[in-house]
């Protein structure tokens, strides 16, 4: 890690003693150096061109080796057939995507969570859980009348108050029609 810091260091100050003395030149050895630098990158890109041609060159070469390998054995027809399955297979997983990118929600689909409404009906009863035996050994006989009890007082007293709610929503109702008339 110390000579990590030091080689940054060292690079660096060289990096600013670099820019200090490029800045000191007069403008034509500015020009100098300038078109020296640009040789340089020219001849790296030169070279990094050439590189890539070899490499393509190269995977064409061995492309063409490997096919010809296959049909030699045999297997050329096969594989032309596998290697058109695979396009296909492609193509088409291309195509789904794509489909499915421009599928957009229906706004008449989509639910809106604040209108659902649950009902009594919705919930299971203590009536339909006795219906399931397994349910019953678990619990045990005991276990399951104080269970049934609990629920019939709690679900009452909903019902109760439900009641009471909406009688006096009724009942507001109607007194405002009631004083509107008159």
């Amino acid at each position: 890690m110390a000579k990590f810091i030091k080689g940054m260091l060292a690079g660096a100050t060289a990096a600013v003693a670099g820019y200090v003395a490029y800045r000191k030149l007069s403008p034509e050895q500015k020009e100098r150096v300038n078109a020296q630098a640009k040789k340089a990158v020219d001849s790296v890109s030169e070279y990094a061109q050439q590189a890539k041609g070899v490499v393509d060159d190269t995977l064409v070469k061995v492309k063409t080796r490997t096919e010809e390998a296959v049909d030699k054995a045999g297997y050329g027809e096969q594989y032309r057939d596998l290697k058109q399955e695979v396009a296909e297979g492609v193509d088409k997983v291309k195509k789904e995507v794509d489909d499915l990118r421009q599928l957009k929600p229906d706004p008449a689909s989509s639910t809106d969570y604040d209108e659902i409404i649950l009902t009594t009906d919705d919930l299971v009863t203590v009536d339909e859980l006795d219906e399931i035996p397994a349910l019953q050994e678990q619990m045990g006989g005991e276990q399951l009348q104080q269970s049934t009890k609990k629920a019939d007082t709690s679900s009452s007293k909903r019902d109760k108050a439900r009641l009471t709610q909406t009688d006096a929503k009724t009942l507001s109702s109607t007194k405002k029609k009631g004083l509107s008339e008159k």
